[in-house]
């Protein structure tokens, strides 16, 4: 009988029935990778993105960018948010038309929150860079960094 457990574990790990031990959870995996896009780091964000599945889900992914751009321009940012989006996203399986939609998810907080954002004007720019780097990247060009922000 002892066996017979034994073998339905290893029967139910093998079809999916327990999620990795790096995995997190979307709200983990969402803070996670906007605290590494807010910092500039699109290398760990696209690992992020890519281990947890978040590289299907525009929804998470436009409010990683959101929430990324409002940190990234609070700690003065703004051109390294801009290529880690890019970097995250192409790193981490985003396809072309998955980022587009996730720009498009973005820019929807981006308008739900402008009332109430006192910094607006200064993260459209860096958030319109990272569009512009993100699309590019797919296209294998590289946008230098700017000394606009």
């Amino acid at each position: 009988m002892k066996s017979l457990g034994i073998t339905l574990v290893v029967a139910l790990l093998l079809i999916g029935g327990a999620r990795p031990a790096d995995a997190l959870t979307t709200d983990q995996a969402r803070i996670a990778a906007t605290e590494a896009v807010g910092a500039g780091d699109g290398e760990a964000a696209a690992r992020i993105i890519a281990a947890n599945g978040l590289a299907t889900r525009p929804a998470v992914l436009g409010r990683i960018i959101y929430d990324a751009g409002v940190l990234a321009v609070r700690a003065d940012l703004g051109d390294e948010f801009s290529q880690a989006v890019a970097t995250a996203f192409v790193d981490g399986g985003v396809s072309f038309a998955t980022a587009n939609s996730a720009f498009a998810h973005g820019s929807l907080l981006v308008i739900a929150g402008a009332p109430t954002d006192p910094q607006l004007l200064r993260e459209i720019g860096p958030g319109g860079v990272a569009i512009l780097r993100t699309e590019l990247a797919y296209l294998g060009v590289t946008l230098p960094a700017t000394s606009l922000f």
